[in-house]
């Protein structure tokens, strides 16, 4: 997932933590990515709740891994699964939604720093 579908989706569960529902006159289920966005940072700035969100973010950043390959945000298991694809233990139908070039992301996978060793 892109960047700022990620920054906009822990903003939604940020203000769903904090029970905000509505924000400025904009139900936070209506909002855009980028009104989530503006507006979750707009009400961390006025209820002094920057630190903590920025607390709240780094741990559900840290549920996802930045893929350089697929330039996007994808769950621990997917690059697990991408991994695999790489190392021909699996084939690349496991993950439909996107295309693998095994030779190309090869290239990424080897120097990337969430690289399972166990799978070589």
């Amino acid at each position: 997932m892109d960047t700022s579908v990620l920054l906009a989706r822990i903003s939604r569960d940020f203000f769903h933590k904090h029970h905000v529902f509505q924000y400025r006159m904009h139900k936070v289920s209506e909002m855009s990515d980028k009104e989530a966005i503006q507006d979750c940072h707009s009400y961390c700035e006025s209820n002094r709740l920057t630190e903590e969100f920025n607390v709240f973010r780094n741990k559900a950043e840290s549920e996802y891994r930045y893929c350089a390959y697929l330039q996007e945000y994808i769950e621990d298991g997917d690059c697990c699964d991408l991994q695999m694809i790489v190392n021909g233990t699996i084939d690349a139908s496991v993950l439909p939604q996107y295309r693998i070039d095994r030779e190309n992301a090869a290239t990424f996978c080897n120097s990337c720093r969430y690289q399972n060793r166990y799978l070589n």
